[in-house]
């Protein structure tokens, strides 16, 4: 687990030359999960069978 990023400041005027913005961290945020690996079939499957039952 790790703390989330988030845009230290105002994106539309923050944007480096190379255009990607500039991301800070902070201990003291809650913590989120960091996915690896995804079984994509799996998750649209049950999305699938989920909505068609509805």
């Amino acid at each position: 687990m790790a703390p989330p990023p988030y845009i230290e400041s105002d994106p539309r005027y923050d944007i480096f030359h190379d255009g990607h913005y500039q991301y800070a961290f902070n201990q003291s945020r809650p913590l989120m999960r960091y996915v690896y690996q995804i079984d994509r079939d799996l998750i649209w499957e049950d999305l699938v069978k989920k909505l068609t039952q509805a």
